[in-house]
């Protein structure tokens, strides 16, 4: 765990002007590794609106490593991490209707009261339809037999997840040094 460190000044002042901001190094936790980032609500305003943060993406890592020190990779892990947090700390519990028999299932995963708002923020995983809405997912299964999805549409699976997870080289060999060391410990 990083904690962001307090100059004489702050100490002096009676505290830091950013406590709460720590920033976690968690181990890969089902295989996955990621910098997480816990900020405090006065700072969530600045990650609230994703549209301008993707144009910004370059300060913000840049801001990340000047002021907590952090490597490229974990300002960029960090980053990342911070914008799908807010994506989805944006998101509604479940849809907002039912999908209903007969309707179109595209229509419905695009729809503002349907799966939109998780498609539009890029966080829509097949696994995560299934969770949320059966009958969503059996009738996107049932579409799927005969039609491709459109290239707008990105719904990947849970394969289709981790590989991307995974692609990282430094991300599969922590995975395998977690995996050994769970298998060594359910031995001893």
């Amino acid at each position: 765990m990083f904690h962001v460190p307090q100059s004489k000044a702050q100490r002096a002042k009676g505290g830091n002007p950013l406590a709460g901001f720590e920033i976690k190094h968690r181990p890969f936790a089902q295989h996955i590794a990621a910098v997480r980032v816990e900020i405090p609500s006065k700072i969530n305003a600045d990650y609230g609106n994703i549209i301008s943060l993707e144009a910004k993406k370059e300060a913000r890592i840049q801001s990340l490593r000047s002021i907590y020190g952090l490597t490229q990779k974990q300002a960029e892990e960090a980053d990342r991490d911070l914008v799908t947090k807010f994506r989805r700390s944006s998101l509604p519990d479940k849809p907002l209707r039912e999908y209903q028999n007969r309707e179109g299932i595209l229509q419905y995963l695009q729809a503002d009261d349907g799966f939109g708002p998780w498609l539009n923020a890029g966080v829509l995983t097949r696994q995560l339809l299934g969770e949320l809405s059966p009958k969503a997912y059996t009738a996107l299964a049932n579409w799927l037999r005969n039609n491709e999805l459109p290239a707008h549409i990105k719904i990947p699976t849970k394969a289709e997840v981790n590989d991307v997870e995974l692609a990282d080289s430094q991300r599969v060999k922590e995975a395998q040094r977690l995996s050994s060391a769970a298998s060594y410990r359910k031995t001893r």
